[in-house]
């Protein structure tokens, strides 16, 4: 029962978050990559493991193991056989030597390359110290500890031994179709981009607590209002852009109800003024005037945000797409015209 009415409770508080923040729709979620979290098990580098930067990039590692390993048994073998007497011991001793002589001809091509490349000098493969010799030699193969927060994010792959891990992890969400309705901001998450032995994280691992990270991304967690759409995190919509959301029209004040009914007028006189200065590279008569009227037309916008580049933004909100549209592309046109005419 009490599990029933905290999940009641917390519903009631999952709704008033909702209604608290502003909400919007997207306009074209098509435009932008959107992910999901998944907690689960992941194989990543462990940070911790003793890595070897081994010669000839390991090529004759296994060989020389193998091969010490298979002359120890054989070696063990025929010195227990010299305590067998007789025919048995004879013919034991017989074979013993015979796979000796198998084992020796198997790794006879590896042994070569190796003198080959100066290594094994003064040592034939039929000699007493040669196992002595390829243990020396497997250490000088294996080669010396790497300093795994040295390495590039491709070795980091390719030569760390792999763990298990469990942590969230940021995922492509690949269908967008559910992503509808109206959303608010919910929050934001930190992200890994990269492995980072320093930070203990790896690539796209989702970062929570206080600790202070070096290579991170942020993104924003979107969720949907009343829950029939698709939750979803992104870094790059920007819930300000009215080409990204769509917002609905907010309580305007007389102030900027006195705005909005001056740029209607305003939005009418560039609109008809354009094709007359678009002429400007001709130099006529009209478009001189009309630049001239233009330039006058621009200063009345100005005065609406009292020509302050603080209050700009906030005037560029009140006013519909169309608007802005006109707005810039009569700016564009004025300017070329004022830089032709030398206004």
């Amino acid at each position: 029962m009490r599990k029933t009415n905290f999940l009641i409770v917390l519903a009631i508080l999952n709704c008033m978050l909702s209604f608290s923040q502003e909400t919007f729709k997207f306009r074209d979620i098509s435009r932008y990559s959107v992910y999901t979290v998944r907690e689960g098990t992941w194989f990543v580098p462990d940070y911790e493991a003793e890595v070897k930067n081994p010669m000839y990039d390991g090529f004759y590692n296994d060989a020389v193991k193998e091969f010490i390993e298979d002359y120890e048994v054989i070696s063990k073998k025929i010195i227990e056989s010299e305590n067998l007497k007789g025919k048995e011991g004879r013919k034991l001793r017989k074979s013993l030597s015979a796979q000796r002589i198998e084992i020796l001809t198997k790794y006879q091509p590896y042994f070569n390359r190796l003198k080959s490349r100066w290594h094994f000098e003064g040592i034939d493969i039929n000699s007493p110290n040669l196992l002595e010799e390829s243990k020396k030699m497997l250490k000088k193969l294996e080669g010396t500890n790497l300093v795994i927060k040295d390495l590039n994010e491709k070795d980091l792959l390719n030569k760390v031994p792999k763990k298990s891990v469990t942590f969230k992890k940021l995922m492509y969400l690949g269908d967008k179709t559910n992503i509808k309705g109206e959303y608010f901001l919910a929050g934001k998450i930190k992200v890994s981009y990269s492995y980072n032995v320093n930070d203990g994280t790896y690539e796209d691992q989702v970062l929570e607590g206080d600790k202070n990270y070096s290579k991170y991304s942020t993104y924003n967690y979107f969720k949907s209002v009343d829950g029939s759409g698709t939750d979803f995190y992104n870094s790059n919509i920007d819930v300000y852009n009215p080409y990204a959301v769509e917002r609905k029209p907010k309580k305007l004040t007389a102030d900027e109800k006195r705005i909005v009914s001056k740029m209607k007028t305003y939005k009418a006189e560039m609109t008809s003024l354009l094709d007359k200065i678009a002429q400007y590279r001709s130099k006529t008569k009209a478009a001189y005037e009309a630049t001239k009227k233009g330039q006058a037309l621009q200063k009345k916008v100005q005065a609406l945000y009292d020509n302050n580049d603080d209050k700009y933004y906030d005037f560029m909100q009140l006013l519909d797409m169309e608007t802005k549209e006109v707005m810039v592309e009569f700016n564009q046109v004025l300017k070329g015209a004022v830089i032709i005419f030398g206004l």
